[in-house]
């Protein structure tokens, strides 16, 4: 689908022509993304090795980010606190946003005033939502290299392939379109990404019903952090095939190892556990999920002291 559109681009110079294209292309752009992320987590195969090299062209050549950079702020922060002040950097948008009552509290004066207007801001700064991404992945990888920090072998193998993402994604357009016009096509295309991602992964948890917790979870609490903090909405076929698995956010966070072609059928189980121990199970049709997302930056939500079911 992506080198379809590209071609199609590339072939015929109309505007509105290229904008569908430009659609379709961030649509298996992300598509791409998601099935790079089950791979990441090691959940596309038993293979160890295979889902290593299909995590390696899928972020660093074909998205331009850092895998190594992915692996720590997804898995290693992300996944064992999601939504929880202070530690899960996904939902701190300082000072930008604010997507707490806590963080608008404490804002002063002007501050205070553009919080209650950022809901008006925040669908135009989404147009640079990717290439902060990249750019994120850039710094993590660099400094990582000059402290001498991390294992160097992959962070070069990132930072090879991060390059040769730019040589290729800008040099091959611009045999036709030219220098310029291979530089505005990669900036839409990062635009595109940009709003995509916002799409698919804020549902997850932004939405109030997705529980920003003020403390660190304690051990116990693991079960009831993952669902509590996430929640799942419901796609088409398509939407599917582009999500790859992360609109059964509850599920993933339980099980982010298990292949997503088995959310479904887990789905079931996790709803019958939630409902015996008390706890919530947050779902919503994907335009509905994209709306919450975006109405919390108008009403941010309140900051929990608890779970409400400790130690399951």
């Amino acid at each position: 689908m992506f080198a379809v559109s590209l071609a199609a681009y590339i072939a015929i110079d109309a505007l509105w022509y290229r904008a569908c294209c430009l659609v379709v292309m961030s649509a298996a752009g992300i598509g791409v993304g998601t099935h790079t992320h089950t791979s990441a987590h090691h959940a596309t195969s038993e293979r160890r090795w295979l889902n290593q090299t299909l995590t390696y062209l899928g972020y660093p050549l074909f998205a331009g980010f850092s895998a190594c950079w992915w692996a720590h702020k997804h898995h290693v922060v992300h996944h064992a606190a999601p939504n929880v002040l202070g530690v899960d950097k996904d939902i701190d948008l300082a000072p930008f946003f604010a997507l707490t009552q806590d963080e608008v509290a404490r804002s002063r004066g002007l501050k205070r005033l553009y919080y209650r207007l950022q809901w008006l801001v925040f669908p135009f700064a989404l147009a640079f939502n990717y290439i902060n991404f990249v750019a994120a992945s850039w710094i993590f990888v660099v400094g990582r290299l000059f402290r001498g920090q991390g294992r160097r072998p992959a962070l070069l193998l990132d930072l090879a392939l991060m390059t040769l993402h730019l040589v290729v994604s800008i040099g091959v357009p611009a045999l036709w379109l030219g220098l310029s016009g291979a530089l505005w096509l990669h900036l839409l295309r990062y635009v595109g990404l940009g709003l995509g991602m916002f799409l698919v992964f804020a549902p997850g948890h932004f939405p109030a019903e997705a529980v920003c917790l003020g403390r660190r979870a304690a051990p116990g609490e693991f079960a009831a952090l993952q669902i509590s903090a996430s929640t799942n909405f419901r796609a088409g076929l398509i939407g599917r095939l582009i999500c790859g698995g992360l609109e059964h956010q509850i599920e993933h966070h339980l099980f982010p190892n298990v292949s997503p072609v088995h959310y479904p059928r887990l789905r079931a189980l996790v709803r019958q556990f939630c409902a015996r121990n008390g706890l919530p199970y947050h779902e919503a049709s994907w335009d509905r999920a994209v709306w919450r997302s975006l109405a919390v930056l108008r009403r941010p939500k309140a900051v929990a002291d608890d779970l409400g079911a400790p130690g399951v």
